[in-house]
């Protein structure tokens, strides 16, 4: 009798514990202030819950009637942090630090009838940047009344202005109450979900400071200001109100978009006004208007200065950072120079050490002798290098150079010591909090480096400095991430590479890795697509959906009933476009376990990824991303046009921050640079504009300081309609540096008819390489304010999607890991048209346990494990971690293996009283009813590490047989170990008969990605690594050994159903593969045809990559029902076919078979008697139903465009089952006839225009097969 083995085996890996969930226990320690505000949510009670659109588009206007968010959206006054919050509702707030005041109105009617005005029946809130205004209603008033309450804040001063006016009742008052706001602490300024809501509601104690009573004038225009925080009755208040309407209007156009969404084009004033609040009287660009409202020398707020236009801006902005370089201070201490305060995890902050020297950037302007713990230097130079290509300033960049120099020594110094040309990433990007990678090769930190590097060589050598340096130094990183990086069979850039240990690649990438390495120009077109088709795969998609069920069920209102039901109306009707968009936001990884800024749903972040989708001519998926984030952030959000942080669907904080630095910038660059394709390239006197529009748009226009403009297609151009047959573009620059202006623009048919360039006939060229659809290109002279009009007639076809990749040779197909690129020619055009493979997940979800049913507890034998424990289990973190560590100045793992560099003192005390205090006699039993053998006292389990406190590996000897092994787990894990092998357990068998050629010992491997499970049941599910070996009854299975887990798809797929050595419904999973899954499900389907049929199967699918060895079965003979199988194959094979080199199943009739292994085929071999084959298709009443399932079998392979090739003694033998139908009725209930498409295949063979072959014949044609493939140019014979 077979018996179970049960280990206690408890390991650790180094990276946060996955403890006895049932008897251990863990402590934390208390958190500091600033980790409490970050790390508590507001939008606790939101999560979840149904959305719906909060505010609905009216020109540049956000609108909403009777909505209920206060004090959300913010009007800013001056440069400073003074502000006005505005709500839906006409009550309002002030903030100024330690002095915020409430302010509400009262309108007391001649009855003595008093209506606060937030409480009126009827308000329709406007969000006209900078400005609110209210149109109000209310039943006490009577039914021809009305007040418009409008307000605007100053740009140069603290202080705001009010504008009442309507038709009121004679004799009314305004009553305006200015009260202490109820939170006298605010956080983080008050800011939307930092802080509580309700902290600007007035106090609840009644206190009121001021009350201001104004009477109506006659002519119903009634001003009120603030200033000081005091209230005032404004008896000239129409001039001032109108000189600040003004200036507001002034600013919130100087963007001015206008597309066929109604959605975008809110934005250009929206974006204007957010971009100056973040302008700070330091003046540089502030972290953000609100909360955060402090200087950053880095992050991407500063982008905003030169794509908005504010060149004099950006430019004081870089002078004033320039200003807090350290110039002074040579490097004396050598790496590493860890912080030993802080266990290790970041580097000491002591003048002196590689990070803070010459070089650095600090975090304040005109200092540079204060200390920072980011790098904000990258992000800073690579917006100065902006400003460069926006203005051409070579004056400037002659000025800037030493700083630019001094930079890049600095960031070769700190982060590419080894000078490999591939660099460490120390907290360089928004997302740094959390992430450290212990001196590894990183991708974005190494994009940002080359193109600092490609810049520099380039301003040398217009200044006339030596390029060489900066070029050979571009080469070299660009080569290492192609070489390193770059993961061609999956088509991206790995996330980073490790410098110690094993030095794995990292695989699973952020989209920091992606759009950084796009934004640097690290991609070329391949590439991008290829890199972006990763996001589109790979990382988590939330959908940003709305319902009608949020909608209020109110009684109609006692006043506008009509449109408030209207109101009502749009928004169902917008909500359900907006559904039918299927519109998603992203969140930046799909790592685990959760921590701050890993894995944020961030619309910076977001905006950056959509930005990256231009980058890479991917229009439409960018414009749909940008979109999905502008509907999640300004429509059904909690503020108009909020340029927000966080998103609703952020898994830690929900909602959270307003107009903050980094959205505001990527925003600008996205909608500028993304979806109207203005990309200036001043230093070498040129202007490139590659507009991203979506395919459907017949017009847009964009009005900047700097650009005008315009673009008309199809009815839109001509005035009426033209089947979009005409294409016309309207620019004019105003950058002095820029000469000449290229437009790249897509085709919309397969030839040019005509192009002019103010109205002159001119030449254009196919832009090389073009992914997705033909773009081309037309470059003219073009000097500041000279306007230039592009014309294009368009004649020929509409342009043709790809067939499949099968449909065209091979020298037209360009494979690149998970995409095909086919070159496509049609009339003047040629492009690479992508088609995408199915790809696996590659096992991406936590391995589950077992559903344990199959315990039987009394044949469970516990294995001793005595010998090899090395430690109790609660050392984890009692422990210091200290070598091997790295020799250069990084972010790493804290001396006590948890935590990081933002917490790098967190600890977690492991209790395991409980574990001990239920062992009995050495056995602990778990709730599953498996015992395993651990001590009460002493050490209680075997650590095995990288760390050189324990050894790497440990050997637990066996002896007998098992029908499955049982182990009790710990260990610990982190985010930056997500999605990556932390463990191998392999088990080693003796004796293997089965397997000729491969010795007597082989091995079965379990890899531990990430162990959140106690119990693993290593017979129930199981993932393959190395040579690999499964035995069930007469089958064994060998598979070569591959480097990594998550590359599943490298491995031999297998589904096998057995006769007699297996239950009937049991599926052995060789992978955690899609295909591997997809099995599985057919399984249960074919289960359904009962157990008698199940019983007949004697089959073997199979899935090979070039790389695999073969695989050799034994299995028994049965009569097999053909069609079955048929049928599951040609269900099974678009998933599967493009993942593999080789895809076959073998059918065992007589005799056993090997399946040879080539490239692309399908081979149904079938032996037959050799005796006498004909025998066995004599027509009879034993042998009809082999025919029928035979001709089955053949109908699904021909419907699906197998080619077939027949032995000749076949076809006499096929020609036999025509007389089949004869019988067919009385011996097979079907509605299949399949006999004449048999006929077809029989005369038509060979099938010219089918990918694969489907041999017939007796015993193995392996000769026959070899003479097929070598004259089969589109088969490879391996």
């Amino acid at each position: 009798m077979n018996r179970i083995s049960v280990f206690a085996i408890i390991f650790t890996l180094f990276i946060p514990l996955g403890s006895y969930a049932q008897y251990a226990s863990s402590s934390k320690t208390p958190k500091k202030a600033g980790d409490l505000i970050e790390s508590t949510s507001y939008n606790d009670h939101k999560r979840g819950a149904p959305r719906m659109l909060q505010y609905l588009p009216s020109g540049e206007e956000f609108v909403c009637v009777n909505g209920k968010n206060r004090y959300t959206r913010a009007l800013y006054g001056g440069h400073t942090a003074w502000r006005l919050e505005t709500g839906d509702r006409p009550i309002f707030a002030t903030y100024v630090k330690n002095d915020c005041r409430n302010i509400r109105f009262r309108l007391h009617l001649p009855d003595g009838t008093v209506t606060p005005l937030e409480e009126t029946d009827w308000c329709e809130a406007r969000y006209n940047p900078g400005t609110r205004t209210y149109a109000l209603k209310d039943k006490a008033w009577g039914e021809n009344c009305s007040l418009k309450v409008s307000v605007l804040a100053s740009l140069t001063e603290e202080m705001a202005v009010w504008e009442l006016s309507g038709e009121l009742p004679a004799g009314c008052e305004l009553e305006v109450l200015n009260s202490p706001i109820r939170r006298k602490k605010l956080s983080r300024s008050g800011d939307m979900g930092a802080d509580p809501p309700g902290c600007f509601e007035p106090a609840e104690d009644g206190t009121v400071l001021q009350t201001l009573k104004c009477r109506f004038p006659a002519d119903g225009h009634l001003y009120v200001g603030i200033s000081g925080n005091e209230l005032k009755e404004m008896r000239d208040g129409g001039v001032q109100y109108l000189a600040l309407q003004k200036a507001c209007r002034e600013l919130a156009g100087r963007i001015r978009i206008t597309t066929p969404d109604p959605y975008f084009n809110t934005l250009g004033g929206a974006l204007a006004v957010a971009a100056d609040g973040i302008w700070g009287e330091e003046g540089v660009w502030l972290h953000g208007t609100v909360g955060w409202r402090m200087p950053l020398s880095g992050w991407r707020a500063a982008y905003v200065g030169d794509v908005l236009g504010w060149h004099d801006r950006a430019r004081t902005h870089f002078d004033n950072y320039a200003a807090s370089q350290v110039t002074e201070v040579p490097n004396t201490i050598s790496h590493p120079a860890q912080d030993s305060a802080l266990a290790l995890a970041r580097s000491a902050k002591i003048w002196g050490t590689p990070q803070y020297s010459n070089g650095y950037i600090c975090r304040n302007p005109r200092r540079n002798n204060q200390m920072h713990h980011y790098d904000m230097n990258l992000c800073y130079i690579d917006e100065l290098l902006w400003h460069f290509n926006w203005t051409g300033d070579l004056e400037y960049a002659r000025r800037m150079w030493p700083l630019l120099t001094l930079h890049l020594a600095w960031e070769k110094r700190n982060f590419d010591p080894d000078n490999d040309g591939l660099y460490d990433a120390y907290a360089c990007i928004w997302a740094s909090d959390a992430l450290y990678y212990n001196s590894g090769a990183v991708t974005h930190s190494s994009a940002y480096n080359y193109r600092g590097n490609k810049l520099a060589a380039l301003i040398a050598e217009k200044i006339g400095e030596d390029p060489t340096p900066y070029r050979e130094e571009a080469d070299k990183i660009l080569k290492a991430l192609n070489t390193r990086l770059w993961l061609p069979e999956r088509g991206h850039w790995a996330e980073f590479q490790d410098f110690m240990g094993h030095r794995r690649l990292h695989e699973d990438a952020a989209v920091w890795t992606i759009y950084h390495a796009l934004d640097s120009d690290v991609a070329d077109p391949f590439q991008a697509y290829l890199a972006t088709s990763y996001i589109d795969r790979e990382i988590p998609h939330i959908p940003v959906v709305t319902s009608d069920d949020v909608l209020a069920a109110d009684a109609a209102l006692p006043v506008n009933a009509g449109p408030y039901a209207h109101w009502q109306e749009q928004l169902k009707a917008a909500g359900a476009a907006v559904n039918a968009g299927k519109y998603a936001t992203v969140a930046t990884t799909d790592w685990m376990p959760y921590s701050w800024s890993i894995n944020n749903v961030a619309f910076a972040e977001v905006m950056h990824t959509s930005l990256a989708y231009f980058q890479a001519g991917r229009r439409e998926a960018g414009f749909k991303l940008l979109k999905s984030s502008v509907l999640d952030g300004m429509y059904l959000g909690d503020s108009p046009g909020n340029f927000g942080q966080i998103s609703f669907y952020d898994a830690a904080r929900g909602e959270c921050y307003r107009d903050f630095g980094d959205p505001i910038g990527v925003a600008s660059r996205a909608l500028i640079q993304g979806l109207y394709g203005i990309l200036p390239d001043a230093l070498n006197g040129r202007l490139l504009i590659k507009p991203g529009f979506p395919e459907e748009w017949e017009y847009a226009s964009l009005h900047t300081p700097d650009i005008d403009f315009d673009f008309k297609a199809g009815e839109a151009a001509t005035g009426k309609y033209s089947s979009r047959d005409c294409s016309l573009y309207t620019a004019t620059h105003r950058l002095p540096a820029v000469r000449n202006l290229e437009l790249q623009f897509p085709a919309r048919r397969s030839a040019v008819a005509r192009l002019m360039v103010n109205g002159q006939n001119a030449a254009w060229r196919l832009v090389e390489n073009s992914v997705g659809r033909p773009m081309l290109s037309v470059s003219v002279p073009a000097a500041s304010g000279e306007e230039v009009t592009i014309n294009v007639a368009w004649e020929g076809e509409l342009l043709e999607a790809p067939a499949s990749v099968d449909a065209y040779p091979a020298t037209r197909v360009r494979k690149a890991g998970p995409v095909s690129f086919i070159a496509m020619e049609q009339g003047q055009m040629k492009w690479w048209a992508p088609v995408e493979h199915p790809v696996s997940n590659r096992g991406k979800k936590p391995v589950p346990a077992g559903d344990f049913k199959a315990v039987d507890s009394a044949r469970c034998t516990p294995v001793d494990m005595q010998k090899v424990f090395n430690a109790n289990v609660t050392d984890i973190f009692r422990n210091e971690y200290l070598s091997p560590r790295s020799p250069y100045t990084t972010l790493q793992l804290p001396k006590q293996g948890i935590g990081e560099w933002c917490h790098p003192l967190k600890t977690a005390d492991i209790d395991d009283s409980g574990l001990r205090a239920a062992v009995r006699k050495g056995l602990l039993e778990t709730k599953l009813g498996i015992p395993f053998r651990t001590p009460a006292e002493g050490h209680n389990i075997a650590f095995t590490s990288l760390w050189d406190n324990y050894p790497d590996s440990l050997q637990i000897p066996l002896q007998g047989k098992a029908s499955r092994a049982y182990l009790l787990m710990a260990g610990s894990t982190n985010h930056m170990q997500c999605h990556i092998d932390n463990g191998v357990i392999r088990v080693y068998y003796k004796g293997c008969s089965f397997l000729p050629s491969y010795g007597s010992q082989d091995k079965q491997t379990l890899s531990v990605i990430c162990p959140y499970t106690i119990v693993y049941d290593v017979d129930v599910q199981i993932f393959y690594r190395r040579r690999s070996i499964v035995e069930s009854g007469k089958f064994k299975l060998v598979v070569e050994d591959y480097p990594h887990i998550r590359r599943y798809i490298d491995y031999c797929v297998s589904f096998f159903i057995f006769n007699g050595y297996f239950y009937m419904d049991k599926v052995i999973t060789v992978v955690g593969s899609c295909f591997a899954v997809a099995v599985q499900c057919q399984t249960a389907r074919l289960a359904a045809c009962g157990q008698s049929v199940f019983r007949q199967y004697s089959v073997a699918v199979l899935a090979y990559r070039k790389e695999c060895s073969f695989l050799v079965c034994h299995l028994p003979h049965q009569y097999i029902m053909l069609h079955e199988i048929a049928a599951f194959l040609c269900s099974q094979r678009f998933a599967v076919q493009k993942q593999f080199h080789f895809w076959g199943v073998g059918i065992y009739l007589y005799q056993y078979v090997l399946v040879p292994a080539v490239l692309p085929f399908i081979a149904c071999v079938v032996p037959l008697p050799a005796s006498d084959p004909s025998r066995a298709w004599s027509v009879g009443e034993t042998s009809v139903s082999i025919h029928l399932e035979l001709a089955f079998f053949f109908r699904y392979c021909y419907n699906m465009g197998f080619r077939c090739v027949f032995p000749q003694t076949f076809k006499e033998m096929a020609t036999r089952c025509l007389v089949a139908h004869e019988i067919e009725e009385r011996t097979v209930s079907t509605p299949c006839r399949p006999w004449t498409v048999l006929a077809k295949i029989v005369e038509s063979c060979p099938h010219e225009d089918a990918r694969y072959v489907l041999l017939v014949g007796h015993g193995c044609p392996f000769k026959e097969l070899t003479n097929i493939l070598r004259t089969d140019n589109r088969l490879i014979w391996i």
